[in-house]
């Protein structure tokens, strides 16, 4: 039965007396069953889902998120089980996730950044991949707590044994025996 309980609109299923939708006088629309929606649904103000789950159904499916600003606007999108957040503005997908889950950045100079000042960046320039530290203090790698490799801006600092394989500076190292540079061991 439809009714209106003082300023309050509702939908009341009077076989199982529930009221299953309702307009509040401040405009407040509440759903209180399944809403299956066939087509676009469209909210240009707050929608709020209280305890239950939102579905997207379909082969191309997406939940799009427009601003007012002129900012890039996104759409998210599960593509053969691949989650992929799109820049509907400048046409690119910015972020995937795998079916392994894998993520991944699909573009050449776009940085995962990470840290409150964004400090530490890995990226892929096109040619090179590059770990950098673009902020404050030292990029160091551990093992196990302990920093064995730390890159500085004076250069290197390795912490344990270093082995080789190959040349340094020209030297086949593991040819010279016990010799490095004319100094002998012992």
């Amino acid at each position: 039965s439809v009714r209106n309980e003082n300023g309050v609109f509702k939908i009341v299923d009077t076989t199982n007396s529930t009221t299953r939708f309702q307009i509040i006088s401040s405009g407040i629309t509440n759903i209180e069953a399944p809403l299956n929606v066939n087509g676009n649904f469209i909210t240009s103000g707050t929608a709020t889902i209280n305890g239950g789950n939102l579905t997207i159904s379909g082969t191309s499916s997406f939940l799009k998120l427009n601003d007012t600003d002129d900012n890039p606007d996104y759409k998210l999108f599960n593509i053969g089980g691949v989650f992929q957040i799109f820049d509907d503005t400048n046409a690119e997908v910015r972020l995937k996730v795998s079916t392994g889950g894998n993520v991944q950045i699909p573009a050449d100079n776009k940085k995962f950044q990470i840290g409150a000042s964004n400090d530490l960046e890995i990226f892929h320039d096109g040619s090179n991949s590059i770990i950098n530290d673009a902020g404050q203090g030292n990029l160091q790698i551990q093992n196990a707590g302990t920093t064995k490799l730390g890159v500085t801006s004076a250069g290197i600092n390795v912490t344990g044994n270093v082995i080789v394989s190959g040349t340094v500076d020209g030297r086949d190292v593991a040819t010279d025996g016990s010799k490095l540079d004319g100094i002998e061991s012992g």
